[in-house]
């Protein structure tokens, strides 16, 4: 849009009305004598690899302090990594938008222009779930914990995605806190929301948490109330939990 728009000298008129071009626009809405026309979406970039680094000498990085319990050191800086879930979750946004992965190696040389070039001591990585395929976690970390960077970080993640020696590598290569979509401790609630394929109930919550904190890695997570399905003894049951 901006590009064609700029080759329209910044005209909005000519922009507007220039159909043929507007036609050509991949994921764009659009009205053409007062009719809606709706475009074909734009496909998904696969390889993460070739997009450029953020401009971060542009960005007041000093300035975006997150809250309190969401940090251990700064200067801090986010990142993400992964687009896109494969979950199916119903009250999420992100819910079944396929993900894709940056690789490891180029996430780990970005974390390390970072540390040297700004002094970056903590990343938050901002992926819906950045823990759902092992392989490239454990990659991942096993690339940071080499590089002996000094940086911690946190992410977010999900009961079925994770297990102990996950945890551990993820301890060793600078995690320090994991954000977990629990929702809720109810079997049915979470089948009712389509999150039962991320977390299968109660007994699996208790123990993934457990896991984690014996790794040495704090923990924030998601509760939901009001869902589908509930009653008032269900909630009741979910602040107990």
């Amino acid at each position: 849009i901006v590009q064609k728009f700029s080759e329209k000298n910044h005209n909005k008129s000519q922009f507007m009305t220039d159909f043929i071009m507007l036609k050509n626009i991949k994921g764009i809405i659009y009205k053409k004598n007062n009719v809606t026309i709706k475009n074909p979406p734009e496909a998904n970039i696969e390889n993460l690899d070739v997009l450029p680094l953020p401009a971060r000498d542009l960005f007041p990085m000093e300035r975006y302090i997150p809250l309190p319990n969401q940090y251990k050191k700064l200067p801090l800086t986010n990142m993400v990594v992964i687009r896109g879930c494969p979950y199916f979750c119903t009250f999420c946004d992100e819910a079944n938008t396929v993900a894709r992965m940056t690789s490891p190696k180029r996430v780990v040389e970005e974390i390390k222009i970072m540390v040297e070039s700004y002094g970056i001591r903590e990343i938050s990585f901002w992926d819906d779930t950045m823990t759902y395929h092992r392989k490239w976690m454990t990659d991942f970390c096993q690339r940071l914990a080499d590089e002996k960077l000094d940086v911690v970080w946190s992410c977010y993640a999900t009961v079925q995605s994770i297990d102990q020696e996950t945890l551990h590598l993820m301890k060793r290569a600078g995690c320090w806190n994991i954000f977990f979509g629990f929702e809720s401790g109810d079997a049915e609630l979470l089948k009712n929301m389509k999150a039962h394929h991320k977390n299968k109930g109660p007994e699996k919550i208790i123990e993934v948490a457990q896991w984690t904190k014996d790794a040495g890695i704090e923990i924030r997570a998601s509760f939901m109330i009001a869902v589908p399905g509930e009653t008032p003894e269900k909630a009741e049951e979910m602040i107990q939990f």
